[in-house]
């Protein structure tokens, strides 16, 4: 099925960004927006030959055009990225995550709202971004006492990769109760907007397992004019050992970093036995794919998320960069963004389409939950059981209510809390998804 309207005399996504993805214009929630997913069409074998195609670099297999599946390059070193950790998948399973998080809070409350949301406990650091001074817990770093007379009272919160999967580990992020139909990502997000954050920065990161994308394929398409992109720069990269010649890493490069919008793709798998990670333990054939959006297209990228999840990602994505079908070729070379989208990036495009913004597992507790309800609900339950109109008895029937709707999560802590077999009977019959043991 197809993930993205099409032109239908074209072929190719409706996109709503300009010619040049790394000018510096402001970017609006409109401009992201896309329309339903449309109807499935058959895609059209990738090429015309059948003869399966060897690296020249390692010497393994590539890809199998008779089929349409690429294959990815046996394992060796690489030399890169953005230091997020990223440990193995139980089952390599493809997923995306939260990779980077750059967010400002402004006020004379500023500091007191980005540790509400980011946790306690916090040690002097020194300065950076322009600020005087930081507090660290971890890899999460809060910036703070502006330089400049009109940054008085802003903060700036900077999480990495290793950062993002310190709040999921801590319980910060799943501690938000999303509606049923958000990732826990999602709704922390949110509650980070409805408190007042702007973003400066944010990244999601798209891990590939199954062997649908090849690196040397993708740079063999722009070398033959098969890829459709707005971005301006192409920059691929290859280290190579200079002793014995074997590639150390490879990467791919589209647009700038300091631009608005800015991709990455490259060998995980590598990076991650370049770091000593042993090769056993190292999931073959992982690929990252990193979408970076700076400044004005960070704050439209997080409403996005917050509205449609990992689909929006793929989708800008794909208005950004597609790579062509050699065999369909049209008269001017100009017109290569009518062709067909290459059938084996079409599969890649649909099946991330389907991810939900993962987090790393980490049981809930009931202290964390309580926290969590001190944090963001506590002021809207005071004014409810002092109001003349509701009191007390509005908040038990609320809880009450509140019973028909556990999820499995809501199970696992009560179940966590050693219940009584009464109380767990109690729950069973509250809870729609089945009885729990």
């Amino acid at each position: 099925m197809s993930i993205l309207p099409k032109n239908t005399a074209s072929g190719n996504p409706s996109t709503p960004w300009g010619d040049n993805l790394s000018a510096a214009s402001p970017l609006s929630l409109e401009e992201f927006e896309m329309v339903s997913p449309a109807a499935n069409s058959a895609r059209p074998n990738l090429l015309g030959d059948t003869q399966p195609k060897i690296c020249r670099v390692t010497g393994e297999l590539l890809s199998d055009h008779s089929n349409g599946i690429y294959r990815n390059p046996a394992a060796k070193p690489l030399l890169s990225n953005t230091g997020a950790k990223t440990e193995k998948p139980q089952e390599a399973k493809a997923r995306a995550l939260v990779d980077y998080l750059g967010c400002t809070f402004k006020g004379e409350d500023a500091l007191e709202r980005a540790k509400l949301w980011f946790g306690q406990d916090w040690a002097e650091g020194k300065g950076g971004y322009y600020y005087k001074t930081s507090l660290r817990r971890g890899d999460v770093t809060i910036y703070h006492e502006h330089m400049t007379e009109d940054g008085a009272g802003t903060v700036f919160v900077l999480c990495r990769g290793k950062g993002c999967r310190q709040l999921e580990e801590e319980g910060l992020v799943s501690a938000v109760f999303p509606e049923e139909n958000m990732t826990p990502w999602q709704g922390f997000l949110r509650e980070l907007l409805q408190s007042g954050a702007s973003f400066s920065r944010v990244d999601v990161a798209i891990d590939e397992y199954d062997g649908r994308l090849c690196l040397d394929t993708m740079h063999e398409y722009v070398q033959n004019g098969d890829c459709s992109t707005r971005f301006k720069e192409y920059d691929p990269r290859r280290p190579l050992n200079p002793v014995d010649g074997s590639v150390r890493g490879h990467t791919l490069y589209w647009g700038h970093r300091s631009s608005n919008m800015f991709v990455r793709m490259y060998r995980k798998d590598l990076e991650q036995i370049q770091k000593g990670v042993p090769v056993a333990e190292v999931p073959a054939g992982w690929v990252r794919v990193e979408l970076q959006a700076n400044d004005k297209k960070a704050e439209a990228l997080v409403l996005e998320i917050i509205a449609r999840g990992v689909s929006s990602v793929v989708e800008i994505l794909w208005c950004a960069l597609d790579f062509k079908d050699p065999a369909h070729k049209l008269k001017l070379a100009t017109d290569r963004y009518k062709r067909r989208t290459a059938s084996w990036w079409m599969e890649w495009l649909e099946a991330s389409h389907k991810l939900r913004l993962s987090v790393d597992p980490s049981l809930r507790s009931i202290e964390k939950t309580i926290a969590w309800v001190a944090r963001a609900v506590a002021p809207a339950l005071h004014v409810i059981a002092h109001a003349r109109s509701a009191g007390m008895g509005v908040l038990y029937a609320l809880i009450e209510s509140g019973g028909e709707r556990l999820r499995e999560t809501h199970v696992a802590m009560l179940l966590a809390d050693s219940l009584s077999p009464s109380k767990v009977s109690h729950i069973n019959s509250l809870c729609p998804r089945g009885a729990v043991s």
